[in-house]
């Protein structure tokens, strides 16, 4: 609950200050350090609380250096333009290779995708159950 209280009375602070001189750039840069602010703290606070060790090159290096080569290659190789199947390309261009990098990496394991999947799931099969019974 601090984090958040604390991350509110930043990002109004910020947007006060920021907003009136840079317009919606600084509104961008409030939300990126928000963003950044917050989930820094959370994670600091969710080691120390369960004892985790924190794995700084499979949280942080494997998905940024994912994200930054999914991304330029999706530049390199999907035209761009205004038009929304080139914009739908590229997202989902991004997405797939970002995930295929992630694997690769060892950012996220086979247990990590079956587990999420897991998740999902339950939720169909419970779903489908439910919907049968009525």
């Amino acid at each position: 609950m601090r984090v958040n209280v604390a991350d509110a009375a930043i990002s109004v602070l910020l947007v006060w200050v920021l907003v009136p001189v840079f317009g919606v750039k600084g509104y961008a840069a409030v939300i990126v350090i928000s963003e950044l602010m917050n989930a820094s703290l959370s994670i600091w606070k969710l080691i120390s609380v369960t004892g985790m060790r924190a794995e700084f090159a499979r949280w942080i290096l494997c998905p940024l250096a994912s994200a930054t080569v999914a991304a330029t290659a999706v530049k390199h190789l999907v035209p761009v333009g205004t038009d929304g199947v080139g914009v739908t390309l590229s997202v989902i261009g991004t997405a797939a290779l970002y995930g295929a990098f992630l694997l690769v990496t060892g950012a996220i394991t086979s247990a990590d995708v079956r587990y999420f999947v897991g998740i999902f799931g339950k939720d169909v099969k419970t779903s489908r159950k439910k919907c049968r019974e009525n």
